[in-house]
């Protein structure tokens, strides 16, 4: 922790070209990637939950890191995992005030840089959840990755802009 008892950085990045872990506090807006809000619900998921929940080789694929950036195609892939709202988690959509929903949902609460931006985020991913089915996302047997590809943008150096540019069917 830092001096002041919050959290030494936000996260970490790898850089793809060297390897190098490195801390990260706040990600640029052209480094968000396609479909944050889904990628989101990952964190919020446990498979294990779901009576036909995939595990790989009796692991629970939620806890393993999923690598999804391929820097030598330019693609980020993602892959299926089944996704809910946990029942006994509904109850977080009914807190109304921030100061309340960052209490709950914030592993360091008094230390969050933007809490509007923290509990819009939790809000958005939760109701997402709430309101998506992973088979429509993912095919009827979660068999189908979702590949995007950067969009090169000839005036901009960074783009956050990505095309969908296939479905993997990976079993």
């Amino acid at each position: 922790t830092s001096a002041s008892g919050g959290p030494l950085v936000r996260g970490m990045a790898i850089d793809t070209r060297t390897g190098n872990v490195v801390r990260v506090n706040r990600v640029a807006q052209s480094l968000i990637g396609p479909l944050s809000i889904l990628r989101q619900a990952r964190l919020w998921s446990s498979p294990s939950a779901h009576p036909g929940a995939h595990w790989v080789d009796g692991i629970d694929p939620t806890q393993l890191l999923s690598i999804i950036h391929d820097e030598s195609s330019r693609t980020i892939k993602l892959s299926p995992f089944w996704f809910e709202l946990d029942p006994d988690l509904q109850w977080l959509l009914e807190i109304e005030t921030d100061e309340e929903l960052i209490k709950c949902t914030s592993t360091s609460p008094d230390h969050e840089d933007n809490v509007t931006e923290f509990c819009g985020t939790v809000r958005r991913t939760l109701m997402w959840m709430n309101d998506n089915n992973p088979n429509e996302v993912f095919g009827s047997r979660l068999s189908h990755s979702l590949l995007f590809q950067r969009i090169r943008d000839p005036s901009s150096s960074s783009s956050n802009r990505w095309d969908a540019i296939a479905i993997d069917h990976d079993r």
